[in-house]
């Protein structure tokens, strides 16, 4: 479930949790009894799995995990070109050609004595 079905889930579920919860019991139910049975193992609690018991939906390719591992290697090499040109000594910053203000043009105006 994504997007805008969580949200419409989230909502039921904050506005009447009882109610929601109850829902979701049946569908649960009623999915179970419908499931293909399956043996009973003890899985990979004391032992690995056989291989061909892994769980691989076949959507990647040998060749689509290569370029992803290419696409990380030079997201990684990018990355630490950026730290490095960060990280590099700083030349002398050249004499400034505009005038640089003093401490005394920010201090505040001095006012005219008062004539009382």
């Amino acid at each position: 479930m994504v997007g805008s079905v969580v949200a419409l889930i989230r909502a039921g579920h904050a506005l009447a949790p009882a109610l929601s919860m109850r829902f979701m019991a049946q569908f649960m139910a009623s999915y179970f009894r419908r499931a293909e049975a399956v043996p009973v193992t003890e899985g990979a609690l004391f032992a690995p799995m056989p291989r061909q018991a892994a769980i691989d939906g076949g959507l990647r390719s040998l060749r689509q995990r290569a370029v992803g591992l290419s696409v990380a290697g030079v997201a990684v090499l990018a990355g630490a070109a950026a730290v490095a040109l960060l990280l590099r000594p700083q030349p002398p910053v050249a004499a400034r050609s505009w005038p640089v203000r003093t401490l005394e043009a920010w201090q505040p105006a001095k006012r005219h004595r008062r004539w009382w």
